[in-house]
């Protein structure tokens, strides 16, 4: 999956965030009003090897409450600095989300 400002994918795409599943067909979201919903919840499965590992999700939101876009920050292809299932990771997600808006 590909997030990004809009202006970045097409100048004239300024009010807009854009997502893509292929980076080339674009589906944009209004930035008026969104909100940023971030998750962090980690998780701990016990065998016979410990594995932590966390979600780390956020959801785009409108007034009204209606989910416009939601994704796990580590499968974002083009923003990699959100990668890595930490709390930073998605700290650095929320930050670039913000500045968008």
């Amino acid at each position: 999956m590909y997030v990004d400002d809009g202006i970045n994918i097409n100048a004239s795409w300024t009010e807009h965030i854009a997502v893509s599943t292929d980076n080339v067909n674009w589906e944009l979201i209004n930035k008026k009003g969104l909100s940023i919903m971030p998750r962090f919840l980690a998780t701990q499965s016990q065998g016979a090897i410990l594995n932590n590992s966390a979600d780390t999700r956020i959801s785009l939101k409108s007034e009204s409450g209606e989910t416009k876009v939601d994704f796990e920050c580590d499968k974002i292809i083009n923003q990699t600095t959100w990668n890595g299932r930490t709390k930073a990771a998605l700290q650095v997600a929320v930050s670039d989300i913000a500045g968008w808006l």
